[in-house]
Parts: C-alpha cells; structure tokens; sequence
C-alpha cells in the first residue's frame, strides 16, 4: 500500500544524547511515579512498607540523588538508613523501594552492620535467593564482603594508588570498589567476610538443581562466581548513574588477587554443571546460557585448565551437533533467532538461538589458542560467508577475528572472507572492521586486505578513483555512490577502519589518498567526531613518514578557522598543532589570529585562543615565538627525565 503524500518515509535523527537524556527521564519518572502511588497507599512491590517508612526511602533517595559533599557524608548516611533496618533487614530488603536504596549504600556501611546482614542472611538463603528484590541485596552483600576480603591482600602498587586515593577522601568521593579495596577493615572482619562469600557460593552449590532454572537465584550464582574468581562489575544504572555508561564489562575487567581455595570451588561448580545430563541444552536456554558465560570468564583467570575442559565438551556435545527442523521449532521457541535470517539446516546448532551465539562469544573470548583453533576448525571453517551475512551469527565471526592468535588459521579465514567484502560492506561492516584490526594486531595480510577494500569501493583504477581511496574508506561507499554524495557523512566503521590501515606497515596509498584530497573537503570530514580521530592515527602512525606529515599540517593551510570553532575540529587542530614545526605552528596562529573575533565566537575557538596564545602573538609575533620555543623545550626535558 501506498504512503501518503503528506507521511514522510524518512528516519527521525537521533540526538548524540538521546540515551543520556532517555534514562534521566526514565530514572526521574521512577521516583515520581513512587511518589504517586505512595499518596494513594501504594508503597512499593514487594513486601509492604509502613507509611512513615516508606517516606522515609523516599526522602532518603531524595537526598542520595542531590549528592554527597564528603565521604564522611555518605558513610554517615549508609549506617543511619540502614540502622533503621535492624530486626527487619529482609522485610525491608524485599520492598522495591527499599531495596534501591540499600542496594546503593550498602558498600558504604561499616563492618557492625555489615555482619549484621552476614548473619540474617546466611539464616534465610533460600527464600532470599527467590525473592525479586532481596536478591539484589544478596548479590550486592557476596560483592562488597569480596572486596573486603580481598582488600589486604593485593600488590603493592595498588595499595599505593589506593592510599594516595585515601588522602584525598574528604574532596573526591572514590566509588565502591575503590572504598573497600582502600579502607581499613579489622582482620575479624575481612575473615567474616570471606566466611560469608564462600558460605553463600557453597549453599548456592549445593542447591544448584534448584536454582539454576530461576530467574533471581542464577544471577546470583553467577555473582558469586565472578567473586570468586576476583571480578568486580560495576553496576551500569540504578537510581542514581542511569545516565553513565561505563566501558568496563566483565570480560573486559582485570581480577584481583583473591585466596587460592576459591578456584576449587570454582571448579566444583564446572564438574558438577558438567555432570548432568541436561548439560547439552545448557547453550540454547537464556537462564543456562548466562551461568555458562559468567562461568567460562571466571575460569579464564583463575583455572584454565578446566575451563578447556569445559569447552571441550561444550563444543563436541552441544555447539557442534547438527541442526534438524529449525524452521519448525523456531515457531514454539522464542529464543531462536526470528529477524529475517534464513538459517541454513547445514550450519551447526549453536547459530540458531541468541543465548547459544551470546555464549559462543565468551567461549571465543576466553579460549586458549588450541582451543580456539578447534572451535573455529569446526564450527567457522568453510562457513564464514553464510555466517557473516547473518544479522546474529557475524558477530561471532567478529568475536573470532578479534581473538585469533595463530597467523595459520587468521590467514584461511581472510581468504575466505576477502572475496565477500563488497556484500559485507552494504549489510555488516563491523566484519570488516574486525578483519581490518586482526590484520592490523596480527601483521599479516595487510597487504590484500587493502587491495580487497578497494576493489570493494571500485576505486583500483584510474588514478581518479585511486585518489578518493580515503574519503571511499571513510564513508565505506563505492565510488560511483560517493560521487553523487556531497555530505560530510563518516561512517563509524569506516573511520575505525582507516585508522588501522594507516596503522598498516605500508600505509603509502591511503597517505597519499588523504593528501592528494580538496582541504576544504577534508575539514568538514575532520569536524565530526568520527572524522577527527583520523587525524590522530594520521600523526601518531609510526609508518607515516615525518615528510609525509609536514605535508599533511601545511595541506590543512586555510582551513584551521573552520576547524578550530567546531568542537571537534579543534582537536583535529590542536594534534596538527603539536606535530607541526616551528614555522608551521607561525603559520596556524597567524591564520587564526587574522579573524580572532570569529575565533572567539566559539567556546572551542577561545580555547584553542588561550592554548595557542593567540592574543600574545597579535601584540608581539616575536614574544609568541620565544614563549613558544621555552614551553617546547621544557616538554622535551620532562619528557627526556620521564622515558
């Protein structure tokens, strides 16, 4: 059926911030919404609130959401709040409300009350496993008695870090695991403490035919494993930092030092997972998946060879079976993977559900060479362009790329992938970008990879093609669709990519390609925030030649205005300032300098103003350059002294 005339079919553009500003609405609507339904008598789900109690919480939050002066403050405010708990510590924890807030505080409290919650607890495991909402505080309770526990016991180095971050407790409030790691527990605490962890991850154990198949309860179990293994995961939103995102995941987080027996019970865990017979349908359950994956990455720190046993038999008894009757069960199964993906029946089981690929994706991550020399053997050879052109199963393939250590088996798989590159770039670039970095970490076929690129963006030949190699990369179009594109658009993957080719031991064509490019079109490139990191991999590349970057500062000549009041084009400006030599640097400020009003006219461009001294130079060009030549040579002696 046809639109109507007046119905635009275009996509509404999404604000750089729109998650941001999402979760502080969602987070703002939260505590309204607890405000509604407290005046008609709601308090909260879960267990039910006194009215005072519940406007206690309330207030309390309130307060949280304003802020701490001082760490004093919010330790002084943890014991209080939960000083109001004694007697009732799992009632209270089993209110939504409630729960937030000493889920919140709970790191902040100190050893009394901590032991007190230890002892409640341990009395009441599983109801408290079950419940909706004090299982919260049981994973927060396992996380904080780790980090206390471990505390004492960590290198050197990090004790110094900790301890400069200590004297300055009372001007920067350090984060959760900075404050247990740091502070001063007694010895009787930090073994009560230990006590705890290794209690609870044993009664979760003991119970694991119970809890696996429960929602509250495996996470859980799957808490206390990274625990043991000395993962610390920050929580990503809650109340109060909805609206920050953190990096750190936890395959990405280095562990701590924690007591040797704890790998043994680790290990129970893997034998005893291993041990039933429903262990092959472990992958293809969501529940089941995610205990597999907490535990795969547990293992990776802490005792490597029982996690290549486990994905031995992962990967010979549930990953690599053949798949029979997808297109029947994926009605009843709502799991398997339903996005207009057309699974061939000839591709192992593993691809045709998302908790099975999500858990092949740790496996990928956490695997030793031989192993993932197997896994790739039996599972991705031979079909890594089906694969790729799934909207699920390629980034399994990127996983793979990422983690491939032996130049043998990256080699096969970019021989494969190379012809496909063309179809990859118009569905799932983030394979390309990861065949680009494998080449890149890996030194090898870098050479190929880049004749594949171009002829993928038709620009092999004649030279007018060859020369907008770059800008094709850039914005990952061919050449005939690039033409008819008069946008300043920069592709994330194809800025990821440019910066790893200029990275690439011969990097000569796409130097060449960028030089050879109008300026003028090369700023509005570099004024994006995708676009300006490509300058820093420009001048930071060890195989970019030091003429070649000469010419690069002086080809921007006329353009540096333009850039320098755009946010991002003047950090662009700024690294083609610090490259640059001394008459270079003359001639930037003095372009800047001719229009210094305009410059003014943005808060990037007075920045840059004060950085650069912009004003200093208008009174005396002279002064500038000596000012200039001091503050030079001072940088080259700290940083003489420093290496």
């Amino acid at each position: 059926m046809d639109l109507p005339t007046e119905v635009s079919t275009e996509k509404v553009a999404v604000g750089v911030h729109s998650y941001r500003n999402k979760m502080k609405k969602r987070k703002k609507k939260f505590i309204a919404n607890a405000k509604g339904f407290g005046k008609s008598g709601n308090y909260g789900r879960g267990t039910r609130l006194e009215g005072d109690e519940w406007s206690y919480f309330i207030n309390i939050m309130d307060a949280i959401r304003q802020g701490f002066e001082s760490l004093d403050d919010k330790v002084s405010m943890a014991n209080n709040v939960f000083e109001q708990t004694v007697d009732k510590e799992i009632h209270i924890s089993s209110n939504q409300i409630a729960c937030t807030i000493l889920e919140h505080l709970m790191p902040y409290v100190d050893s009394t009350t901590l032991e007190r919650f230890h002892k409640t607890f341990s009395e009441n495991y599983r109801p408290i496993c079950s419940d909706k909402f004090s299982s919260h505080i049981l994973q927060k309770l396992i996380e904080v008695s780790f980090l206390r526990a471990v505390g004492h016991i960590q290198a050197e180095e990090d004790t110094e870090t900790q301890n400069n971050s200590k004297k300055q407790k009372t001007a920067i409030i350090p984060n959760e695991k900075e404050y247990n790691l740091s502070e001063s527990f007694s010895l009787s605490h930090r073994q009560d403490c230990t006590n705890f962890v290794i209690k609870s991850s044993k009664f979760l154990l003991n119970n694991l035919e119970d809890f696996v198949w429960d929602s509250y309860a495996c996470h859980v179990i799957r808490t206390s494993l990274l625990s043991l293994a000395g993962i610390f995961v920050f929580k990503t939103k809650d109340f109060v930092t909805s609206n920050q995102r953190r990096s750190v995941t936890a395959d990405k987080e280095m562990p701590l030092k924690v007591p040797d027996d704890w790998a043994e019970i680790m290990k129970e865990y893997a034998d005893r997972l291993q041990a039933w017979p429903q262990f092959v349908d472990f992958p293809y359950d969501e529940l089941s998946s995610g205990l597999l994956q907490s535990l795969c990455l547990a293992l990776q720190h802490s005792d490597k060879t029982t996690l290549k046993h486990l994905g031995k038999k992962l990967l010979n008894e549930s990953l690599n079976v053949e798949c029979k009757n997808v297109s029947e069960d994926a009605k009843d199964d709502k799991d398997d993977i339903d996005v207009g993906d057309r699974i061939n029946t000839n591709l192992p089981k593993v691809f045709t559900t998302e908790p099975s690929i999500r858990l092949l994706e740790t496996l990928l991550l956490t695997a030793g060479p031989k192993l993932l020399t197997q896994i790739y053997l039996k599972l991705f050879s031979s079909r890594l362009i089906e694969l790729s052109d799934l909207k699920s199963a390629n980034f399994a393939v990127q996983k793979l790329l990422e983690n491939i250590t032996v130049k043998e088996d990256f080699e096969a798989i970019f021989d494969e992938l190379s012809p496909n590159i063309e179809n990859l770039l118009r569905t799932h670039t983030g394979v390309v970008h990861a065949l680009s970095q494998a080449c890149l970490r890996l030194c090898a076929k870098q050479g190929p990879f880049v004749q594949s690129l171009q002829t993928a963006l038709h620009c092999t030949t004649p030279k007018e093609k060859s020369d907008r190699f770059a800008v094709l990369v850039m914005k990952l179009k061919p050449y005939e669709i690039e033409a008819k594109d008069k946008s300043s658009f920069v592709h994330l993957h194809g800025s990821l990519i440019l910066q790893a080719l200029l990275n690439f031991n011969k990097p000569i064509k796409l130097v060449q390609s960028l030089l050879d490019t109008p300026s003028i079109e090369l700023a509005e490139l570099f004024c994006s925030p995708r676009g300006s990191h490509i300058v820093d991999a420009f001048l930071q590349s060890k195989f970019v030649g030091e003429k070649s970057r000469e010419k690069f500062v002086k080809h921007m000549d006329g353009q540096y205005l333009d850039m320098a009041i755009t946010k991002h084009g003047s950090r662009a400006v700024e690294a083609l300032f610090e490259a640059a030599g001394d008459n270079q640097r003359t001639r930037i400020v003095k372009e800047l300098a001719e229009k210094i009003n305009q410059l003014n006219g943005s808060p990037s461009g007075r920045l840059l103003n004060y950085k650069f001294r912009v004003d200093t130079y208008r009174l005396s060009p002279a002064q500038w350059k000596s000012s200039i030549n001091k503050e030079s040579k001072i940088e080259k002696l700290f940083k003489r002294i420093v290496d």
